[in-house]
Order: structure tokens, then sequence, then C-alpha cells
């Protein structure tokens, strides 16, 4: 799991496409940051890459003890997440972890790191996660109303999306726009809104 900008200064992000489940959470401020799921296949680059918050520990404890990239974070969060049983591998930490390197854009906003350099130093903690979610089986019907797109607003971030027949996926918009990454534009095969409380 890395944790992703969503910030002007952050975007375009890198390697959200190729991540098998994105979270977009709410912090401080009511901006959002993304937590990006990697286990079918892996970004190489990932970012940028920012801070963890405590909210991680409960999103993220059903993936098994998962590997958390992040770059610090307050005292309190970083005691909370150290005590999680994730594999924590922390830019920020003392002794900060390797494999994370900065590009030219301004920083905070420039933190990057490739996913493989990540499983081969963790190669050992590695196992395979349950289902994140309960599906249908195929052929099964499913109940409710096909709907083309979706709109909601998290945290202060109006999103959209929309159904696109030619790729068969669901394509991003934020802000009023297409939500482009450095690769294309973001896009999902599924989109699930969760309803949470959040202070």
């Amino acid at each position: 799991v890395v944790k992703i900008d969503n910030v002007g200064r952050g975007r375009p992000q890198t390697g959200l496409n190729q991540a098998d489940i994105v979270f977009e959470e709410v912090v401080e401020g009511r901006a959002t940051r993304f937590a990006a799921v990697f286990h079918s296949q892996g970004a190489n680059p990932v970012g940028p890459i920012r801070s963890g918050r405590t909210q991680d520990v409960d999103l993220l404890s059903g993936l098994n003890q998962p590997i958390f990239v992040w770059s610090g974070g307050n005292p309190g969060v970083e005691r909370i997440i150290s005590q999680s049983g994730f594999h924590s591998l922390n830019a920020s930490g003392d002794p900060p972890a390797f494999g994370f390197f900065r590009s030219d854009r301004p920083r905070p906003h420039n933190l990057f790191a490739n996913t493989d350099l990540f499983w081969q130093q963790l190669t050992w903690a590695i196992t395979r996660p349950g289902a994140m979610f309960a599906y249908v089986e195929p052929g099964t019907a499913v109940g409710g109303e096909p709907r083309s797109w979706l709109q909601v607003r998290v945290g202060t971030n109006p999103v959209r999306w929309d159904y696109d027949a030619g790729t068969d996926t669901y394509l991003r918009s934020q802000g009023g726009g297409p939500h482009q990454l450095t690769d294309g534009r973001a896009s999902a095969d599924n989109v699930i809104v969760l309803i949470t409380n959040y202070r």
C-alpha cells in the first residue's frame, strides 16, 4: 500500500492505474490522499508519496499486515502505525527506509519509489490477503439500477466517474476536469462509495 498525494502540486500522480484497489481518504482541511494497493502488479515509479494517518490502520488492516509505504506523520500517527503490525517503509523514519528518490517537483510533492524494490526487501513478509470485498459469482444477477456515471464530493474534492464503453472502465474527473495521471486518465473497473464516520 502506497500513500499518494492528491493536492494540486502533487499532480499528475504516477502509478494509480496500476493499483488493484485505490482508496481516496479525507485528511486535514478536507483535502484527500490516496492509499493505492498493489497486489497483482507494481508501479515503477509510484508517487508522489506522502504521510500516513491513523485511519490507515483501520482502513487497511484487512490486507493481512500489508507493506505500508509512506513518508512520516505526527508522533501519534507514527506510534499507531508502528504498533499496527504493518510492514512499515517510512521515508521519514528513524532510520529512514531506503529506496525512495526525489523528482524535480517542489518538496514535499516530489517523493517517489519503485514497488518492485519494496517487494524485494520484504519478500519474506508477503502473504496472500483475504478478499477485500464480497464478490458476485459470474453469471449472477446484481440488484440495483444501472448508472453510467457517479458524482460525489470527497472532502472538498468534487469527483465524477463516467462509464466509457470503449475501455469498459469508469473514467475519473475531479475539480471539474479529467483526472490526468502521468500515463493517461485515472480509471477503474469498479467504483465503490463507502460512507464512514470521520473525525
